[in-house]
């Protein structure tokens, strides 16, 4: 099942920047992440900040109520290959050549499905 671990968004002609967010039971691997970040200068200082979601079911006009942490990355011109990589005309678009040859082995697609970078990316 593919769930949306990180956001990116690319400004135009200037940078990428990314966005991770996870739900609170997902805390410390996020705060972990961030550390990961943060000790290379990815990030601001200021820690993973908490979201409240709160869905509403049509049908029935139930509310159920998500926490979690996010937080966002610097815009760099350097991680525009990453954008260009997955987004056509501003639509995302995951292809099989994104998991052809080098940028994609074995380990980096094992996180695919946990979730460390959705589009799985080295660093």
């Amino acid at each position: 099942m593919w769930r949306k671990y990180a956001y990116q968004t690319k400004a135009l002609n200037k940078g990428t920047s990314f966005r991770f967010k996870q739900s609170a039971v997902h805390k410390e691997y996020l705060f972990w992440l961030y550390e990961f970040f943060h000790s290379r200068g990815y990030c601001m200082g200021t820690g993973p900040r908490e979201y409240k979601t709160i869905l509403i079911q049509k049908s029935t006009g139930v509310h159920k109520t998500y926490y979690g942490y996010e937080f966002d990355l610097f815009t760099f011109s350097s991680l525009n290959w990453i954008y260009d990589l997955f987004y056509k005309d501003k639509v995302k678009t995951i292809s099989p050549e994104c998991f052809a040859g080098k940028l994609f082995n074995a380990f980096s697609f094992s996180y695919l499905n946990y979730g460390w970078w959705r589009l799985s990316c080295h660093i």
